[in-house]
């Protein structure tokens, strides 16, 4: 069920210049070796974008909410960057991979905890898209403890998206109140049923793999 990735790699390989002759790295290839992998743009993008993401859901609570919206939808463009631009400086790896998965699985349950806490979405809509991912989160720990790996699907990707499509319908729904709030309430609740259709199959695969007997493994 897993699909090709930007931040994947082949089976027996951590890191995309493993074995290229430091002659023939290019100026990222050398720094992610001196740095073991930490300091590489897509690192750098993945940890930029999360804290945009974070930083905006806290100016949207505090009441600058437009701004709070655009500094979340910037740090979700970055997270669509980062493999991109990993795979584009050849400096893709397993340590690169892991922090992209792991920040998007948090950073989704922190933004719909926060959010709903703050009233911009329905607990109902909140509980709803939080279940699959945080079960997304457990399997993908247990999948590491028992050294197995579930790559992202490309409906988990999609599914992904559209929940961060309708946190976003529902925080501009919040800064639309009394005007037109209530048809851009009824688009989030669409997107998020779309959300779930695509995420709950990709959760019953994450979960094959960290706690079941299905095999793939690191």
């Amino acid at each position: 069920m897993a699909d090709d990735s930007l931040h994947r790699l082949d089976a027996h390989t951590t890191m995309q210049w493993h074995g290229v002759p430091a002659e023939d790295q290019n100026t990222w290839q050398k720094l992610a070796h001196k740095t073991h992998g930490i300091v590489t743009p897509g690192n750098i993008t993945t940890v930029l974008g999360a804290i945009m993401v974070l930083y905006g859901i806290k100016v949207f609570i505090d009441g600058s909410q437009m701004f709070g919206i655009m500094y979340v939808f910037a740090g979700r463009v970055c997270d669509v960057l980062d493999g991109y631009i990993a795979h584009a400086t050849q400096t893709k790896s397993l340590l690169g991979a892991t922090l992209d998965e792991s920040i998007d699985m948090v950073l989704l349950v922190v933004a719909l905890v926060a959010l709903s806490v703050s009233g911009a979405i329905p607990l109902l809509a909140a509980a709803a898209m939080a279940v699959p991912k945080s079960g997304n989160v457990a399997a993908w720990v247990a999948g590491k403890l028992r050294n197995k790996r579930a790559y992202p699907t490309r409906a988990s990707k999609i599914g992904t998206a559209f929940m961060w499509a309708a946190i976003g319908a529902f925080m501009y729904n919040t800064l639309l109140v009394g005007t037109v709030g209530a048809d851009i309430e009824l688009l989030g609740w669409a997107l998020t049923v779309v959300a779930l259709v695509l995420t709950v199959p990709s959760t019953l695969y994450y979960l094959s793999i960290g706690f079941g007997s299905r095999v793939q493994e690191l």
